[in-house]
């Protein structure tokens, strides 16, 4: 998806490829600046626990309401404290989008925490952890799929190091839906469950109803197929309805 067609890039900016060169020249000012943008491991920074601070990351979520994105006039650090707000608010927006559409009964939790995929290259591209649903223990480990949506387009890849787990395949903005099978120690993040998924992924789309129907499957307790198959049939009937009053 490109740029022209990213819902992100209406709402909260314009011409990142006008900036990319700039936002590498200042990823060594970015890095020694750190403490403003979060200054942790990615493990950390990426699933909530806390900096040196005391503050957990699902904080920025609760932030200020959007700002748009000045390439033109802001630095690398300034741009990913920008983002991660932004994505807070979309994450916050998408993930009642999918609970509305799940009725009042079903295993979705919330749990909001914007992160950046590449903070010192490409500090305008991230994502927002959205949810999660508990898949059940593996040993004395908790099993859980953790529901994500990005504005990037990547490779997401959970048998790679933690570090290398997304590839960007653009420096553009995209709208991306996706679900990791994740291995939690309490509240610690210890690695992701090979065993579910495709080692570990378990759905990844840019298709927001397709993403409805991954997460509505592990929260409903009911297949991929049968969803999209009721689905298939609410549409129809739909269309009937229509024609009738038509």
């Amino acid at each position: 998806m490109t740029q022209a067609n990213s819902e992100y890039a209406k709402r909260f900016a314009s011409g990142v490829e006008q900036i990319a060169e700039n936002a590498r020249r200042q990823a060594a000012a970015a890095s020694q600046q750190s403490a403003a943008a979060g200054s942790t491991k990615y493990s950390k920074w990426f699933f909530g626990e806390e900096n040196s601070d005391g503050e957990t990351r699902q904080k920025i979520a609760t932030g200020p309401q959007f700002k748009k994105i000045d390439f033109g006039r802001m630095a690398a650090v300034e741009i990913g404290q920008t983002t991660l707000n932004n994505l807070g608010i979309l994450g916050d927006e998408n993930f009642a989008k999918f609970a509305k559409s799940l009725g009042a009964k079903h295993a979705l939790e919330k749990e909001l925490i914007p992160a950046l995929i590449a903070k010192n290259t490409m500090p305008w591209l991230g994502s927002c952890k959205l949810g999660k649903i508990d898949n059940g223990m593996v040993g004395n480990l908790k099993s859980v799929q953790a529901i994500f949506m990005g504005n990037f387009d990547a490779d997401i890849d959970p048998t790679r190091p933690i570090q290398d787990l997304y590839r960007p395949t653009s420096r553009e903005f995209a709208e991306t839906f996706y679900g990791l099978h994740m291995l939690m120690d309490g509240k610690r993040f210890v690695g992701f469950d090979h065993t579910k998924g495709d080692q570990g992924l378990a759905f990844h789309t840019s298709d927001i109803r397709e993403a409805n129907l991954h997460i509505a499957s592990a929260a409903l307790g009911m297949t991929f197929d049968q969803l999209k198959e009721a689905a298939r049939k609410n549409e129809i009937a739909r269309q009937n309805a229509a024609r009738k009053a038509a």
